[in-house]
């Protein structure tokens, strides 16, 4: 199904403080596929949406990788089932923001507890599109 892999594991890029933000900064040096990844992940949101039939759960998930080094993650969830107890329908929503780092296509998400590599990967399906796939969730280009 998908063809081409493009490992994209990013990893500690040397940081230095922006004082206009007063917050950390990934500095865009580094080797010229780091650039083009970098490139890759900042140019656009990436969404992933899930479904389960057994529980009648859906998920979206929508991630954007700031120059910044700050990558947002915004969630929600809807289920709904009936059955003989009767039916229930329940919807939930999130949101986070993390640091992240590129280097050597390798990409590493501090959420709190030190810098650690999520193994994201990244191929093209069929029509030329760019999925990526981290912790078990694919994400493409959002729309």
């Amino acid at each position: 199904m998908l063809k081409t892999l493009v490992s994209l594991v990013i990893l500690l890029s040397i940081f230095t403080v922006c004082p206009a933000l007063g917050a950390p900064s990934p500095q865009m040096n580094g080797n010229s596929q780091d650039v083009q990844a970098r490139q890759i992940l900042t140019n656009s949101a990436w969404c992933s949406f899930t479904y389960n039939k057994v529980s009648g759960t859906s998920s979206t998930r929508r991630v954007v990788f700031r120059t910044n080094g700050v990558m947002t993650v915004n969630g929600g969830a809807q289920t709904y089932s009936s059955g003989y107890g009767g039916s229930y329908a329940g919807q939930s929503n999130s949101g986070s923001a993390m640091r992240w780092r590129l280097e050597n296509l390798r990409l590493y998400i501090d959420q709190g507890g030190g810098f650690q590599d999520i193994g994201l990967t990244a191929t093209k399906n069929s029509n030329g599109y760019l999925i990526l796939r981290a912790e078990g969730r694919e994400y493409t280009m959002c729309r």
